[in-house]
């Protein structure tokens, strides 16, 4: 009788240390999903914040273009560390060969400034911001699944940098090729811009052979220069485009069937023919 209630006991106690061992297992499941959740919202009300600002910057810039040195506070010595961080000089530098143009046009912006005289509400931290490019630097970077995030650029779906109003004028582009010893060519699309100098930092591009229904749409990409590779000389149309709205004239280059070129720039050709493209059946998501 005795070993039966032994035995009893025994049972009792392992099942309570297992019952103890699964809720401390759940729990902390718990914790680690309830920080996640705590860390993710965290993070989409930073990436919100920062869209806010994009659009007023816009919005500032669209409608008081000849007036934007009168915002904000030169930054300090110190607070122009901030280039040097390699996720602001990367960026900085992918979006022009004139880098120091870009740096002396930010300024320091608080939060009490951006509130109190641009007049945008909800806005918890301190920015330096290019007005003239529409460009915003955090100055505290928020930390999010291993990446420091100081600017919107970094971030998948960040809205669009580009002009409040869509008086942007014409996407003009140069294209050249490159031909290498196995045939396969590079077609570099180079200089993307507006013809009013309007900033837009976001670009994809569509091209075909020429002759050809189905388009290729590159992956969107920051900077105003891209290279495609293709297997085939022969004619391509091209065309860059920014969102729906932004789209180029198709521009066509023709490559030689030459063998063994090295390097070879040809002229392109611009088609100012209205061209009946159904863009419903292209197979693009912008």
């Amino acid at each position: 009788m005795k070993n039966v209630l032994k035995n009893e006991r025994g049972i009792t106690l392992m099942a309570l240390v297992i019952t103890v061992i699964v809720l401390l297992i759940l729990a902390s499941i718990g914790i680690y999903n309830g920080l996640g959740t705590i860390r993710s919202s965290k993070y989409m009300a930073f990436k919100t914040e920062l869209e806010l600002l994009q659009s007023s910057v816009n919005k500032i810039y669209s409608e008081n273009p000849n007036n934007l040195e009168s915002y904000g506070v030169d930054m300090t010595s110190e607070q122009k560390e901030i280039f040097n961080v390699t996720e602001v000089s990367n960026i900085l530098n992918s979006l022009s060969s004139d880098i120091e143009s870009i740096k002396s046009g930010f300024k320091y912006f608080s939060k009490d400034y951006i509130v109190s005289d641009l007049g945008i509400q909800g806005i918890t931290n301190d920015y330096y911001i290019n007005l003239s490019k529409r460009l915003i630097i955090v100055v505290e970077p928020f930390e999010y699944e291993g990446t420091t995030y100081y600017m919107l650029e970094q971030m998948e779906d960040g809205i669009y940098n580009v002009a409040y109003n869509r008086d942007i004028g014409d996407v003009v582009f140069t294209v050249t090729s490159t031909v290498h010893e196995d045939n396969t060519v590079d077609i570099n699309i180079t200089d993307i811009h507006t013809s009013n100098d309007q900033y837009i930092n976001k670009w994809q591009i569509r091209y075909r052979k020429q002759g050809t229904d189905i388009w290729n749409t590159t992956e969107e990409f920051i900077g105003n220069s891209y290279t495609i590779t293709v297997n085939e000389k022969t004619t391509y149309e091209i065309e860059v485009f920014h969102g729906k709205d932004i789209v180029s004239q198709v521009t066509t280059i023709s490559i030689e069937n030459a063998e063994n070129i090295d390097s070879q720039v040809l002229d392109t050709e611009i088609n100012n023919q209205s061209l009946n493209i159904d863009r419903q059946s292209l197979d693009v998501n912008v």
